[in-house]
Parts: C-alpha cells; structure tokens; sequence
C-alpha cells in the first residue's frame, strides 16, 4: 500500500461440464472445467510442458484437450494433437438475439460471458461482454477517502469495474480490543453523506452495474492502520476474537471476503504501531484462525467468502515467515512489489523496478524480480502470487543532478496531485498530462530496471512513476512466470483509465 493511509482456499468449486465433439459431431465424452472465479478454462498451455491424453488447457481464449501424449505441439496446430473444447450450451454470438447476464457465447474464435441484459453489442468492443480466458485475477484497492473533494471527489460509482475482478475497499480499521469497526464513520441518511457509511450505501450499485465483480473488505494499511495487529495475533483468544470481528463486519456490510493488511508483523512501520518478536511466529496462525472461521461462515451463508492478505516487498524481510503455512490460509497474496523508494526517505529511486539496477547500490533482489522469486523460493504456489503495480508516482525536490536525479540525496518531497501533504504522491494522468517532457522534465528509460523517471534539471525536482511501457514489461512478466494476475493500488490514481485498460486488456481480454 502506499504510505499514506486513511486517518487514524480453494478457489469457489464451480465447475461446468463441457461437451467435446470429434469428427462428424461423435460425443467422445464430458469434461468437468474448473473456471477459475468463473473467468477460466485451464491452466495455460506452455509449450515445455509435458501433457497426457485428456488433459485440458486453455489456449489464447480457446478451451482444449490433449488427444495423446504431447509435447511442443502448439494447440489448433496441424499435428492435430489438440480438440477444442466447447462449453456446455455455449453458442456463437448473433447480433440480433437477446442475452441474459451470464449467458456464454463463441465470437471471432474468442469466448465471452455476458455482465448484463444485452442486444447488439458486439464481443470483444463492449463492455458488457467479460472475456474467458486465462483466469487472471485484477485486483484493484479503492482507497475510502477519495468520496472527498481535496481528493476529487471520486466515490465507488466511479469505478470502472470492468476493468477489475476485485475491489478492495481500504480500509477497515482495528481497535486495541482486536474489534474490527469503520475507520471513517461519517454518516449516511439515505441520500447523501460522507465516510464509509457513504461509501457502502454505493456498494450494492456498484454490484448491479458488474455481477462479475468481488468486492473485499481490506483491514489494516500503513502506519496507524496496523497499530493494534499484534495485540490482535498475540493468543488463541486474541486472534479467534479478531477473526470473528472480521467476520462480522465483513458480513453487516456485505462484503465477499476479507483482506488483511498488516505492516508489518517483521517491524513498526509507524512509531507508535505495537510490535512484539512473537508477531512472526502468531502471523501465520493468524491467517489459519480466520481461514477456519471464513469456512465456518461459508457453509452457513451458503456462499464461498475470499481471505486474502497484501504483503511486504523486501526480501530480507521474507524470508523470516512461514509462507507455507499462510499460503494454505489464504486464496492469494497482494505482494507490494512497488515500495522500493517512496516518500519515507529522501533516497530518490524507483518505485517499482522490475529488476536490479547496478547504478542503485541496492541488494541484486531488491526489485520486483527479486521479490516474486523469493515467494517462490519460501514455497508460495506461483497460483497464490498476486504482482502488485502502483499507479501513483512519486516526486522528489532539491535533488543534485547525478544520474538525472536518481539514486541520489534529495532535500525535500515534492506537491501532490490530491491532499497528501508530506507524500508526493502523484496521479498518472496528472504526470501524463502535466509532467512528461512538459515544464523542463525530461523523460528517461531505464533498461536495467525496466522503469521510467523525469528529472527537471533547473528545479532538481525527481519523479519515479510507471507508465505503458513499465507496465507492459511486468505484464509479459507475470504471464512468463505464470502468476495468479495483478493488483493496483490505487484505483482512483488513474482517472482516464491508461494503466487500467492497458492491465485488462492483457489479462482480461478487455
């Protein structure tokens, strides 16, 4: 998360079957398709892997099965080793018929869902059409106090949930009595008002505009945010008390799971926040509570609720948890894999590189790369691994011109785009449109860390941010190392929807 905050499994078991037909239209028999969230067919097809008669893999949008041992051979390829799979009353997309939301159609060799009631909108073009494919997961953070006016005014209506298969709402809060409770109160009376209770009564709207859409309720964040976790983890009692508080407040709301942003159970990242040295060892048994107590209220509702958790980016840090253990906890982690340099040091750096930059003098895996591979070193299934990415950028002011600003000793952060007085945190359409190569900065590529900054030469003023190109190298990383999706934070840092359309649209088909 960013260093601002709001003042102080098993996936579901949905399977469909589905019908493949060889030669003449010969039923050969049926196939129980996990789809992942509802978004997916199989796993991806991988030409280095092995596969045996009947295994079934998902293929650029397209469902298929192994008709004998195979490898290399490249599904819808001549050696014919591949049958595609159609879903079970799947059609092709007609331009004059009706579709009700959740109806499954073929269109230009592609599958879709539809979100909603639709008529005459083309797959693929519309919005209202949620491509099949890879199962990604886009997991994007709603932070609770953009509804305000120093903030723009941007409220839950305004996101555009076809970009994203998850919303995190930040934040919950949580008391020294380990009780979890509004962070932001405010009030509601049915029409108008402010604070979560605003925020919430624009929830179920939100849900009706996308169906697809799971919405969670995230716990904790940065500095105070995390102050009472310890306290909260320290005894069986303890953690059965917050867990049932989560649960609680997760179901008042309406919410489809939880998130749990502790930060961080290795140190205080805010002077007042509690710590204890038996923090890492409860933080595990934490998440095994709340799994137990998530599954207990499941079975009850009916309903399968989510339990997720963001975590830290250094590796130093990673390496004291049993990830082991939480990884049978929860569905997936949100890895923080940007908080690299931000605005608590005046260390000027990027803040999301992917890899290492000899130039930084920082550790070789003290970088995105770095961080992913030692969740994967730790035991963490590449299928739980969540790639965080940052929308907000950060400026940096009185910096010496080495390295056009880079990695040097600044003397100050720079202006926000909203009201975050000491963060200078920026928003990518303010940088797009007021920064890039405009007012004497100069936009600079980093080939090592595979990262863009600007530096204004005359003011001294630094500024670490993602762009499409940035972007565009973590995606082909995930997809290379074959990992569960991304995550945003934040939503609201990219109004004109670059980034996000850009992330969706390479792993959602969007």
């Amino acid at each position: 998360m960013a260093e601002h905050r709001q003042q102080g499994h098993a996936p579901p078991d949905r399977r469909h079957q589905a019908k493949v037909w060889r030669g003449a239209g010969h039923l050969a028999g049926a196939l129980a398709l996990l789809l992942a969230q509802g978004l997916a067919f199989a796993a991806d097809w991988q030409s280095g892997n092995t596969y045996n008669r009947g295994d079934v893999v998902s293929h650029q949008g397209q469902g298929w099965q192994a008709q004998w041992w195979s490898k290399g051979d490249t599904p819808g390829g001549a050696s014919g080793a591949w049958l595609k799979v159609q879903t079970a009353g799947e059609q092709g997309w007609q331009t004059g018929q009706a579709y009700q939301g959740g109806a499954k159609v073929s269109h230009n060799g592609q599958h879709y869902q539809a979100r909603w009631w639709t008529l005459g909108e083309e797959p693929g073009k519309r919005e209202v059409w949620a491509r099949l494919g890879p199962g990604h997961k886009v997991v994007g953070y709603y932070i609770s106090w953009g509804q305000y006016k120093t903030f723009g005014n941007y409220d839950p209506l305004k996101i555009r949930g076809h970009l994203y298969t998850h919303i995190n709402y930040a934040f919950a809060g949580v008391d020294a009595s380990g009780r979890v409770h509004l962070s932001d109160e405010g009030a509601w009376d049915g029409s108008r008002g402010w604070g979560d209770r605003a925020n919430f009564a624009k929830l179920p709207e939100l849900r009706k505009q996308y169906p697809h859409l799971k919405l969670l309720i995230a716990i904790g964040g940065g500095g105070k945010g995390s102050k009472h976790f310890s306290s909260a983890a320290r005894s069986p009692e303890s953690r059965q008390h917050f867990a049932d508080s989560a649960v609680a407040f997760m179901r008042q709301w309406g919410f489809d799971g939880l998130d749990i942003d502790w930060e961080f159970p290795t140190f205080a990242v805010h002077a007042e926040n509690e710590w204890s040295a038996d923090d890492i060892n409860n933080f595990p048994l934490l998440f095994k509570t709340l799994r137990t107590t998530l599954d207990a209220a499941s079975k009850a509702d009916g309903k399968q609720y989510l339990l997720t958790m963001a975590s830290e980016a250094n590796p130093a840090n990673l390496v004291k948890y049993d990830w082991k253990t939480v990884a049978t906890s929860v569905d997936w982690i949100n890895v923080m894999s940007y908080q690299y340099a931000g605005p608590w040091s005046l260390e000027s750096g990027h803040i999301a590189p992917l890899y290492a930059d000899p130039l930084s003098g920082k550790p070789t895996r003290y970088n995105a790369d770095g961080t992913i591979q030692t969740y994967l070193q730790q035991g963490v299934p590449r299928e739980k691994l969540i790639m965080g990415l940052e929308y907000n950028g950060h400026i940096w002011t009185g910096c010496p011109s080495e390295n056009q600003g880079r990695y040097v000793r600044c003397t100050g952060i720079g202006k926000s785009t909203w009201d975050y007085p000491t963060e200078g945190a920026l928003d990518y359409q303010d940088i797009k449109h007021n920064y890039v190569n405009k007012h004497g900065y100069v936009r600079y590529w980093s080939d090592a860390a595979k990262m863009p900054w600007l530096f204004n030469p005359d003011s001294g003023s630094f500024i670490a941010y993602e762009d499409p190109a940035s972007i565009g190298e973590k995606l082909q990383y995930l997809k290379q190392n074959r990992l569960a999706g991304a995550m945003v934070w934040e939503v609201t840092a990219d109004r004109e929807d670059d980034l996000a359309r850009q992330v969706a649209g390479a792993l959602l088909g969007q």
